[in-house]
């Protein structure tokens, strides 16, 4: 059986080359959007395009020592519970017994302030099985002003 060990979200990972271990840089837990220029404030029901150049880095693990694979999914969904995006992984856990996934995103389509979570399952025996939630949250603010 494949085991999740943790998810993170975080702005950047470096991998060093000489021990493979990873670094995690700037882990997101918040998130100000502003409004656009022009705009004076953003809406509970504006759908804005926030440009979130970010990762969700995820450890996966065999339970034994049994060569395994299977596929994870990754969900976006708002406040609402509205799924905003989804993508799927290979875990292929059958030459190493941990993998790195490293899924990049380049924005996030958002309606409305509040947490937002990126759900994480796997696929077990043809059932997809939740097993992480990462939360961002999504705070709305007026424009910065000049001085």
């Amino acid at each position: 059986m494949i085991r999740h060990v943790w998810s993170v979200l975080c702005a950047r990972s470096i991998i060093d080359n000489e021990s493979n271990n990873i670094s995690l840089l700037e882990v997101l837990e918040q998130l100000a959007v502003t409004a656009p220029p022009g705009q004076a404030a953003l809406s509970q029901t504006d759908k804005i395009s926030v440009p979130l150049n970010s990762e969700l880095v995820t450890l996966w693990t065999r339970s034994g020592d049994v060569p395994e694979q299977s596929r994870a999914r990754i969900r976006i969904v708002n406040a609402g519970g509205d799924e905003l995006h989804v993508s799927e992984i290979a875990v292929d856990l059958t030459k190493h017994a941990r993998l790195r996934s490293r899924a990049r995103l380049n924005g996030l389509a958002i309606r409305g302030p509040g947490v937002h979570e990126f759900r994480v399952s796997l696929e077990e025996q043809g059932r997809w099985e939740e097993v992480a939630r990462i939360p961002l949250q999504i705070i709305f603010g007026p424009p910065p002003t000049s001085p």
